[in-house]
């Protein structure tokens, strides 16, 4: 008996050994690729067989997310995908060789073009807004030029960014002129930083017609070519391209909400670089990569100092109601002090539908607990709609609503007048590039702001969900809906999509506190860089705005965390190469520390990051003197300093110059 149970137990755990490893590994790799050989765990920068065989897909070291270059060192801790040779493309051809004969070509886009008579004569209207064209044309200026390969798509929440990308992918492949401007059906690809479902489904929804087909005839294949897919199945489009590789050249990436996973090894950013792809080779092939957001950030900070790089504004029209519209209405309230029963109480004599977004980890779940004791409280309705109870909130009833009806989808349907004051509760649901709707029924719509004041959250969060064209109901009583959310973020963000640049006309930095960008009047500091900056050979700066007897001056900052990095750069970035040489290897001092002496205190010392960011903007600790002569001879300084003066592992480079 002993011997069985000894029997049965040897069997459960070589059964557990050999399911051990990561998922996406054992789909993509075969049992014996080097990718599944646990003793090859040096060259994949595991630290020993154990942790290589029990990894995860979210294993930064997972050979899904890298390219493992098999003549790497088995010295080599770690695998460095950016030194690995670029993927091998064909030879450039135009796209209209992809076809046998320019007969073909003319079948395709007549086929298109019956697609959207059909659509307009059952349909009776335009797809497109002249907004929406106008916008187009000029990003197919930037297309079409051999010296653009990044253009920036900006415009408000709800303003219709994704019908500007439908009427682009329409253009480039019907209305072509000759040879040089076709762009084949295959050569566009549709993605986003995010990794969500209902983005696909929204985006497929908008590109369907009335008889069910598509202008981009793609997306009739879309489950072999992956030309629409969101951030997690981007692999699956650059799989497909390197299968079919003359589909690179000339080809078109539109990114939506490109402000999301845009930062450097990330998805995006592995995938650009297992495709292979580079500026030079973005110019050489005709690339071109739109970025598409209503908060793009930092990245547009960074983007603009790049020659190759256009932005474009998708202007609204005369019946959008974004920002500027709910707060010259006086809609918009600020969420400090506000007490959400009260305001309720006070405010409607009827009941109403009320939206309010509480996170789990806001205030340890307390927050959102003393909501649903505020209904309890009242006799009020509350209705959670998250992943774990799936809701369809409702404005009209459609087709729509039948569909999540028959997938037991429990309807809230925002158009009936409620019995009591009813609270839709939310978690995640309802961020960036989704649509809600006002109604006469609609009351509060809140989310409580972050402690750190930050416009980039605020306006990609639950109050502009509700912008866009639909017209403004009459609501029930005259009483108005309310939005409470940062009210600062607000006028932060309307004084920013008035140009869609951080820089005033003075010269001065304008107000915005972003997630990856800090910028007030005398100082804008670019916190990290992103993908697409990267690619194209920018780096992230801080820079500092002061005046010198009426006469501006700036001077930048590039932080890095190693000396090597920053002599990196005097050799690889064109700009920082005009400063000189390059700076001198310093040694460190007893303590391990390096030490640094400015002119504003000439001993040698240990500095920290805070002795910078104290000391008045004047310049004088960063160059000898203010001259143009002695800025001429001392184009920059190279300054290591330290987060904690008592860890010598805090440490980063600060280069510091003036742009020339």
């Amino acid at each position: 008996m002993k011997v069985k149970v000894k029997v049965k137990v040897k069997v459960k755990v070589k059964q557990m050994v050999r399911n051990q490893g990561c998922k996406a590994c054992r789909h993509k790799f075969k049992e014996d690729s080097q990718e599944r050989n646990y003793d090859l765990y040096e060259k994949f920068g595991f630290k020993n067989r154990r942790n290589f065989e029990k990894h995860s897909s979210r294993n930064k070291r997972c050979p899904c997310k890298l390219l493992i270059n098999t003549n790497t060192n088995a010295n080599t801790n770690t695998t460095d995908i950016s030194n690995l040779p670029l993927t091998k493309w064909l030879k450039y051809e135009k796209a209209y060789k992809y076809h046998k004969n320019m007969k073909t070509i003319e079948k395709y886009r007549d086929i298109a073009k019956s697609k959207y008579d059909i659509h307009t004569d059952e349909d009776g209207r335009e797809l497109w807004f002249d907004e929406t064209k106008n916008a187009v044309f000029d990003i197919i200026e930037g297309v079409y030029s051999k010296d653009i390969q990044w253009i920036s798509l900006v415009a408000e929440p709800g303003a219709g960014k994704t019908m500007v990308a439908h009427y682009l992918i329409w253009y480039l492949t019907t209305l072509w002129g000759n040879e040089d401007t076709y762009f084949h059906h295959d050569n566009i690809t549709v993605t986003t930083g995010m990794s969500d479902k209902s983005w696909y489904e929204g985006v497929l929804n908008n590109f369907t017609l009335q008889d069910g087909r598509y202008l981009w005839d793609s997306l009739s294949k879309r489950n072999n070519n992956h030309c629409l897919v969101h951030r997690s199945n981007f692999n699956k489009r650059i799989n497909w391209l390197l299968r079919n590789k003359k589909f690179i050249a000339n080809h078109v990436f539109i990114i939506d909400e490109s402000h999301f996973a845009d930062k450097e090894d990330q998805t995006i950013d592995n995938e650009f670089r297992r495709l292979g792809l580079t500026e030079q080779r973005m110019k050489e092939y005709n690339i071109t990569v739109i970025l598409i957001s209503a908060t793009p950030d930092v990245n547009i900070s960074i983007m603009d100092r790049n020659d190759r790089h256009k932005r474009v504004q998708l202007q609204i029209g005369p019946n959008y109601k974004g920002f500027n519209f709910f707060f010259v209405n006086g809609y918009i309230i600020d969420h400090e002090n506000i007490n959400l029963e009260n305001k309720i109480l006070s405010t409607y004599t009827s009941p109403r539908f009320h939206f309010i977004r509480a996170t789990t980890n806001q205030e340890k779940g307390e927050y959102r607990s003393s909501i649903i004791n505020m209904c309890n409280e009242n006799k009020w309705d509350c209705i959670q709609d998250d992943s774990c109870n799936p809701c369809y909130i409702s404005v009209d009833r459609d087709q729509k609503e039948r569909e999540k009806e028959r997938e037991n989808f429990k309807i809230i349907r925002t158009y009936e007048e409620p019995l009591v004051h009813t609270i839709i509760l939310l978690k995640e649901k309802y961020r960036a590039s989704k649509r809600l709707c006002l109604t006469e029924y609609t009351g509060l719509i809140s989310e409580k702001p972050s402690k750190v004041m930050n416009t980039t959250v605020t306006c990609q969060g639950l109050v502009p969900r509700f912008f866009g064209y639909r017209p403004i109901p009459k609501f029930k009583n005259n009483e108005n809906p309310v939005f409470i959310c940062n009210l600062n973020c607000v006028k932060e963000y309307i004084n920013f999509i008035k140009t869609w640049k951080y820089k005033g006309e003075n010269g001065q930095f304008i107000d915005y506190s972003g997630t990856l960008i800090k910028s007030k009047k005398n100082k804008k500091i670019e916190k990290k860089n992103t993908t697409y900056a990267k690619t194209g050979n920018q780096e992230n700066r801080t820079e500092v705005f002061c005046k010198e007897q009426d006469k501006p001056q700036e001077y930048l900052i590039i932080r890095k965390k190693t000396f090597n990095e920053i002599i990196a750069l005097f050799e690889s970035n064109d700009k920082v190469k005009q400063l000189g040489r390059g700076p001198n290897y310093r040694n460190k001092d007893e303590r391990g520390f390096y030490r640094v002496r400015t002119q504003r205190d000439k001993t040698e010392e240990v500095r920290s990051k805070q002795f910078f960011k104290n000391i008045e903007r004047t310049n004088s600790w960063a160059f000898k003197g203010t001259t143009e002569e002695s800025q001429n001879k001392n184009r920059y300084r190279v300054y290591p300093c330290y987060e904690n003066l008592e860890d010598s592992s805090t440490l980063e480079w600060w280069l510091v110059y003036y742009e020339l």
